[in-house]
């Protein structure tokens, strides 16, 4: 480990290796499929820089403070969307238009006295200031309006917009509680499995048990392990030693059920995993394959209580 600096040599111990003989293979640990992309690479860009708050395009350090409080605000996503771009001048001002040469005169068409930027549309031109003023005529889609009735329209689209807000935040129906462990059919064991994150001990443990139709307890096993950074990882090596456990124990027809989504979805998937775990995937998939008969479920957490593996 002479060759690394302590963190990269620490990061490579940390990385889990497959129980078969299998060949090298590139992963971007900046996603969770393992691929590249440039929105990822950006997103460590950031991080690397200092602040992951920070968002140049968008103002620099005095957005990475108003931003957070523009898109909380209760209102129309798409009026956000125009402020954000009028603040990053990427408005279809007649100067923008101009630059990318689309048209020829970049002055204000309403006023014809001033270039059109951004400010000048919100703020400068006579009109606006006539619709800030509530005074004047605009013409707005061919006609000229009162200001007056404009404001009295947008104040009436920002309540009925309100209104469905509040319909659509009302509190769900609850959903049914108490899901428990099922039995596996007839001549079909059960393996649940379960992993416990200890950090403040860099540790972490991994627990198994495999039950028949009538939830008698036919194997189990605990076992300790090193310490790990995320729940995935840790329920994926869970799912691996659990599944060893099976075979070495002779049982050929297995349920495997868990509770994390994500790993269950990736061990039953067919679908090539180029993540940072996913030698890890593949070993679980090629004990699944060894076995006479295996079906995977998924079971929210705390649902395999009754299978003994609850807190």
């Amino acid at each position: 480990m002479a060759l690394f600096h302590r963190e990269d040599a620490d990061a490579i111990t940390k990385i889990p290796l497959s129980r078969r003989v299998v060949l090298d293979s590139i992963s971007w640990l900046h996603n969770k499929n393992g691929k590249f992309t440039v929105k990822s690479a950006y997103k460590v860009a950031r991080r690397m820089r200092g602040n992951g708050n920070r968002v140049e395009s968008s103002g620099g350090c005095v957005g990475k403070f108003i931003w957070p409080v523009l898109w909380k605000l209760s209102i129309p996503n798409k009026i956000k969307i125009f402020v954000w771009r009028a603040c990053n001048d990427i408005l279809p001002t007649q100067i923008n238009l101009v630059k990318r040469r689309i048209i020829n005169e970049d002055k204000c068409p309403i006023c014809t006295r001033e270039v059109e930027i951004a400010i000048y549309v919100l703020w400068g031109c006579v009109a606006v200031t006539d619709v800030w003023a509530g005074t004047g005529g605009v013409s707005c889609g061919g006609q000229v309006k009162n200001p007056t009735s404009l404001n009295k329209k947008a104040e009436e689209f920002l309540q009925d917009f309100k209104q469905a807000q509040v319909h659509l935040t009302m509190s769900p129906m609850k959903q049914p509680s108490g899901e428990v462990w099922q039995p596996p059919p007839s001549m079909v064991y059960k393996l649940n499995f379960d992993a416990t994150i200890f950090s403040k001990m860099e540790k972490s443990s991994i627990g198994a048990i495999i039950q028949n139709e009538k939830g008698e307890v036919m194997a189990g096993m605990f076992a300790i392990g090193p310490r790990i950074e995320t729940s995935e990882e840790a329920e994926l090596l869970a799912c691996r030693r659990s599944l060893e456990f099976v075979v070495d124990a002779s049982f050929t027809s297995i349920m495997i059920e868990g509770d994390n989504t994500n790993v269950m979805q990736a061990i039953s998937s067919n679908v090539a995993n180029f993540s940072f775990l996913g030698h890890v995937v593949d070993d679980i998939r090629h004990l699944m394959a060894g076995l006479q008969w295996v079906k995977t479920s998924n079971i929210r957490r705390g649902g395999d209580k009754v299978g003994g593996l609850g807190p």
